[in-house]
């Protein structure tokens, strides 16, 4: 993974990468979620371009 392409950030002891082009509104909101035998990441707050 190229660094400069991407903003790291530490949070609750995960890191994050995040796209320096990617349009945030407001607050990125990252969420771990569980479905009977299933994990998801659920992503909201980000424009993809």
């Amino acid at each position: 993974m190229e660094s400069g392409k991407y903003d790291r950030y530490m949070v609750d002891g995960l890191e994050i990468y995040v796209y320096k082009g990617a349009v945030v509104k407001n607050a990125l909101r990252i969420t771990l979620a569980n479905y009977l035998f299933f994990k998801e990441i659920e992503v909201a707050g980000i424009q993809m371009i």
